[in-house]
């Protein structure tokens, strides 16, 4: 099997109204198990590590363990970097095969972060590499999480709509809530989207109300962000 572009399995997702799992694979034995189970369940995956699974191995050879664990299997599969921190590291996984990648500046001003999204979608497309923004970030619920800031800022829909535009990318991943990572009693407290864009989709999405003001009872479940990735 060669990886697909993660923004093919998000489009069959999306018109199939089912969602893609993603899930952080950081050796040979985590990809085989990931790969093994979607394909018993006849259900499409998307495996992705980064700039936190790097110091063990770096992304030239961890887009080649990938791609070897990958040819015992058939079903489809996107290898994504997630969170990646730098444009060297958007260009080492672009090299090293990866089918989709995100550069996180959601940290920065909007026009800073959409010009960069911009270059990297210029980059990543005449590969037929898939791209993720972030717009808004998602505070972390505790010590452990990698991911997140200190602080949330929740995605304004007009202004998505018009980052999808600037950018050029395929995927957006937005914030929603309140933090990262699940709460020290189980319960899920982040609420992140991967949203596959489009024309229709960018109406959609820059109508949508603000997220703070939504009822909490309504999430996910009637969120305008329409989940393509779980």
């Amino acid at each position: 099997m060669k990886f697909l572009p993660m923004a093919e399995l998000l489009g069959a997702a999306r018109a199939g109204g089912y969602a893609v799992p993603s899930f952080c694979a950081w050796n040979a034995e985590v990809m085989e198990i990931v790969l093994r189970v979607a394909q018993d369940l006849r259900a499409p995956v998307i495996v992705m590590n980064g700039p936190g699974e790097f110091p063990l191995l770096a992304p030239g050879l961890m887009g080649a363990v990938a791609r070897t664990v990958a040819r015992r299997f058939t079903v489809p599969a996107a290898l994504h970097l997630d969170h990646g921190d730098s444009m060297d590291v958007v260009k080492a996984c672009l090299e090293a095969g990866y089918t989709s990648v995100m550069l996180d500046c959601s940290k920065y001003a909007f026009d800073e972060n959409a010009e960069t999204l911009r270059q990297v979608a210029a980059m990543a497309h005449p590969r037929g590499v898939t791209v993720e923004g972030e717009l808004g970030h998602v505070g972390k619920a505790d010590t452990m999480t990698v991911e997140g800031e200190v602080d949330s800022t929740l995605t304004e829909p007009a202004e998505a709509a018009a980052y999808i535009e600037r950018t050029g990318v395929d995927a957006l991943a937005v914030s929603i809530a309140i933090s990262n990572a699940s709460s020290a009693f189980g319960r899920s407290s982040a609420y992140r989207w991967c949203c596959t864009v489009g024309p229709a989709r960018r109406r959609l999405i820059s109508s949508a109300p603000s997220p703070s003001a939504w009822p909490r009872s309504t999430w996910p479940r009637n969120s305008p962000w329409r989940c393509a990735e779980a």
